[in-house]
């Protein structure tokens, strides 16, 4: 009897113990499983071609859109004569990148970009009367693009004053035939890769008051001033073919840069640089004044660039020297006087950049 009652007390025990456990994992179970899953809404629109409900513009497909839709674009209905303003994070993807035609026919701008984390992909964009696209958005990426036969810019991002935008890709895109094919203002960590740029009149591409950003494997050919750089810092130039054009690189009050391994080929003038630090301070008290915090704090006035490890036009065992000016403002008067920097380890051949052999 004494043995029943020691094992019924046991197994007694052994219950509690069990019930506790279940009271204390089942209402964690319940709360997992009421817990709703977060949803996201990732519809495809499409625009062109012969299915039901396909849109007939583009920008009735981006109006409809939300942000992480895809808008396709089909070629057949191409050029679509229409310009578009993007206002979510969207992926607009054309069906292919020389007959998807978005024609601008004359407007201010083929494409406006006002959105953060949309991409762009897979069209040609002509006849702007301004730019070809207009980026006003961090993290925006535009691939696999045409622009050309525009007024000013092909691919603008920035703005003069206000706000600045960071993180930017353009990549693998082809721009020609407008005054300049990239420009940068007030920009940030962007990054300009692989892109296939020509016949621009004044500059390939061109960076103003934008830092930290990163130009890498472009080929620049034909145009005014390959690149062109005015108060900027720390930016980074590489394996790039600069080719028969006015100026390969021209920095005015360029600081902190970095120039390595790029290929200078036939240009009239390899590179030039100058500077006024005594100017650059009045800008800088003023911007200050202005409470412009992006500018004054990445900005650096005095600070040397680097040049490193380029071709120069033909294998050198010497320094290659990049002259420049330094000027003093004397009121009306400018007084310059050269100065020099000097690559010293200059490539013995040109670099190859990948898909542009």
């Amino acid at each position: 009897m004494s043995g029943l009652y020691h094992l019924t007390r046991k197994w007694l025990a052994v219950g509690i113990i069990l019930l506790f456990v279940g009271t204390c994992i089942i209402p964690a179970m319940a709360q997992d499983t009421e817990k709703p899953l977060p949803t996201t809404r990732v519809n495809t629109l499409y625009v062109g071609g012969s299915g039901p409900g396909n849109y007939t513009r583009i920008q009735d497909a981006v109006n409809a859109s939300t942000d992480g839709d895809t808008v396709y674009v089909y070629d057949d209905s191409s050029p679509y004569q229409e310009t578009l303003s993007v206002t979510h994070s969207i992926t607009l993807l054309g069906e292919n990148q020389t007959t998807t035609v978005i024609d601008a026919i004359y407007g201010y701008f083929g494409v406006y970009i006002l959105a953060d984390h949309a991409t762009m992909q897979g069209f040609t964009v002509l006849n702007a009367s301004w730019y070809g696209i207009r980026i006003n958005a961090s993290y925006v990426t535009v691939s696999q693009t045409t622009v050309r036969d525009c007024q000013n810019e092909d691919i603008y991002i920035g703005e003069t004053t206000g706000p600045h935008f960071i993180g930017n890709l353009i990549e693998n895109d082809t721009l020609s035939n407008s005054l300049v094919g990239i420009l940068l203002w007030r920009c940030l960590n962007t990054t300009i890769a692989h892109n296939t740029i020509f016949n621009n009149s004044y500059n390939g591409i061109r960076i103003e008051d934008s830092f930290n950003n990163t130009i890498i494997g472009n080929r620049i050919t034909s145009s005014g001033n390959a690149i062109e750089e005015d108060y900027g810092s720390s930016n980074l130039y590489t394996t790039n073919l600069l080719q028969n054009n006015f100026c390969g690189i021209y920095f005015w009050a360029a600081t902190f840069d970095k120039v390595i391994k790029n290929t200078f080929l036939d240009n009239n003038r390899a590179a030039y640089f100058g500077t006024s630090p005594l100017y650059l301070l009045t800008i800088i008290l003023e911007e200050f004044k202005d409470h412009d915090a992006f500018f004054t704090s990445h900005f650096h006035i005095f600070g040397p660039n680097v040049w490193s490890q380029n071709y120069w036009n033909k294998p050198r065992n010497l320094p290659y020297p990049i002259y420049g000016e330094h000027v003093i403002y004397l009121g009306y008067w400018e007084l310059p006087y050269p100065i020099i920097a000097f690559d010293w380890h200059p490539a013995q051949e040109p670099y190859d950049i990948p898909g542009m052999r």
